[in-house]
């Protein structure tokens, strides 16, 4: 059966077609973008690389479908990735020897390494994949395939790119609850539905088998639902979660229950965080220009950025903008609302920068003071003295 370049349009590492470009990397010889020498050649591991950096496709204002599609993604030793991580097409892919892009199958249209025409690319390096995976396979059927050496096995390293908010946020929601005992999922795959094929979701985290493998529904994380299709993957008895922020407070709650803190709700699959009731601490007049400072915040990323903070705003009538915040700063990795406005380029509204601007840091302990400015300059924002 011919590949066409459709079998290509695959997304995440969970996509059908990730397995076939690995495939074909490593028989045809591909050639890492740095080096020139064989990918694998000389290494016991290899690295994802985006072509296109994720970060900079979603401030173009690509889906997250588009970002993380297959044919962005080609394979090099661990330095040579590292080398590149970050830098856009355009900026390195000239300097590289046109035998080393055609090994990797990457268009040689200059044009096509503009971010503007980030779509086009796609399709002209699908293009190229598909025919480079039908010759290998013709090759096969006729025998003219290379047997003559071994390939030695080598690892696909799976480190997330900690410059990107919400790869780090999912990173850290999956080491707390590996470390708490549940299941190791599976990241950014490709979910089908079992009697179409059908691709229904790239779920962020999928556990299969349950939280606890063999105890319990099927987990789904999935951060951009509109573009899965929620409904099937609900009749087919997933859980599905589109918030970390809620995910991990369902696991917490369960826990609580487990171990008797918390009484047995019949608390099931939520969509967005619901945070238990608390009565806000009596306002000083300090704290009440700091509540008036986070409402006035709220309203700006409402008015300039169409953007409602639904948990931040929940959080902060049930605990006051001090508690809001210093919950906020306890928890293990930023939150929703802070990678949400990371990706709109505004982490100058986000609670971490309020906090620690001159007029309101001395309400908070230096620890955190600390945890807020390294969450700003983890993602490259510099607060304002």
């Amino acid at each position: 059966m011919a590949i066409d370049a459709q079998d290509f349009e695959g997304v995440g590492r969970g996509a059908r077609s990730y397995p076939l470009l690995y495939l074909i990397t490593r028989v045809l010889d591909s050639r890492d973008l740095v080096t020139n020498r064989v990918v694998g050649q000389d290494a016991t591991s290899v690295e994802v690389h985006e072509i296109f950096p994720k970060s900079e496709l979603a401030k173009h204002g690509y889906t997250r479908a588009e970002v993380n599609q297959i044919a962005n993604f080609a394979f090099l030793t661990s330095s040579s990735a590292s080398e590149l991580v970050g830098t856009p097409p355009a900026d390195y892919l000239g300097t590289c020897d046109p035998e080393v892009l055609r090994s990797q199958w990457i268009p040689a249209d200059p044009k096509l390494w503009e971010i503007e025409n980030y779509r086009e690319f796609l399709d002209a390096r699908r293009e190229l994949l598909a025919a480079a995976a039908n010759d290998y396979l013709q090759s096969l059927l006729e025998g003219r395939a290379r047997n003559e050496r071994t390939l030695a096995p080598i690892r696909v390293s799976e480190e997330p790119d900690e410059s990107d908010a919400r790869a780090a946020q999912i990173a850290s929601l999956v080491s707390e609850l590996v470390d708490m005992g549940f299941a190791e999922p599976a990241l950014g795959t490709e979910i089908t539905d079992p009697e179409t094929g059908r691709p229904l979701a790239v779920a962020e985290a999928f556990w299969a088998d349950g939280l606890q493998v063999g105890q319990g529904s099927p987990l789904v994380l999935e951060l951009d639902p509109e573009e899965a299709d929620i409904a099937r993957l609900t009749e087919l008895g997933c859980e599905v979660f589109t918030s970390v922020d809620a995910l991990r407070g369902y696991v917490q709650r369960r826990s609580e229950i487990a171990s008797g803190d918390r009484d047995d709700d019949a608390t099931t699959t939520v969509a967005e965080p619901e945070p238990e009731l608390e009565a806000p601490a009596e306002p000083t007049e300090a704290s009440g220009a700091f509540d008036r400072a986070v409402l006035d915040v709220i309203e700006r990323c409402r008015t300039e950025l169409r953007y409602n903070p639904r948990y931040f705003r929940v959080m902060v009538s049930q605990h006051g903008a001090l508690g809001a915040a210093r919950r906020l700063l306890l928890a293990p990795s930023v939150s929703d609302g802070f990678v949400t406005l990371w990706e709109r380029q505004r982490l100058d509204l986000t609670m971490e920068a309020l906090v620690v601007s001159a007029e309101f840091a001395h309400l908070f302990e230096v620890d955190e003071l600390a945890v807020a400015r390294q969450r700003l300059t983890d993602f490259s924002y510099e607060p304002v003295a």
